[in-house]
């Protein structure tokens, strides 16, 4: 996957706002950009 890929969540998910560290549910279906990716960890732009 490369880091620019388009994403589409398939499913709602828990999240961590950067940086504020704020936790919020991304709703499914909601579509971003793929900009980093870490073993299990995305960062995503929504």
């Amino acid at each position: 996957m490369r880091t620019t890929d388009p994403v589409r969540f398939q499913r709602a998910c828990e999240a961590t706002l950067i940086p504020a560290g704020t936790t919020v549910v991304v709703p499914e279906g909601t579509e971003g950009s793929l900009t980093q990716a870490l073993g299990q960890s995305f960062t995503v732009y929504v």
